[in-house]
């Protein structure tokens, strides 16, 4: 029960770290889903210290459409698609959330 308890709180805190970066950002096409992955589309996989690193690789790569991020793991999953191209993808993970990062008129078919 306390072990559930403590893994709540650090979920918690992580979420409110994450949402700190991204409200930093100016993106205005950028959002976020807590506990859903987009599965199937990962194009690279990089560690990171941050969320926000990983903002800044995927605005850096032309074929990224947006991210995969686990929390526990400070590892980033880029993407090649959005779960507005491809929501069957769009499933649930308890230790990632998703962000689209460019607009659905970029999507990379």
């Amino acid at each position: 029960m306390a072990c559930s308890k403590v893994v709540f709180i650090v979920k918690v805190v992580l979420l409110a770290r994450m949402f700190s970066e991204v409200v930093t950002t100016q993106c205005e096409s950028l959002y976020s889903v807590y506990g859903m992955m987009l599965k199937g589309h990962v194009l690279k996989t990089i560690k990171t210290s941050t969320s926000l690193e990983c903002l800044h690789a995927c605005n850096d790569d032309p074929i990224c459409q947006s991210f995969n991020y686990l929390m526990l793991q400070d590892t980033c999953e880029l993407n090649n698609f959005t779960k507005e191209a491809g929501p069957q993808y769009f499933v649930r993970s308890t230790d990632r959330y998703y962000i689209t990062v460019k607009g659905v008129n970029n999507i990379a078919v």
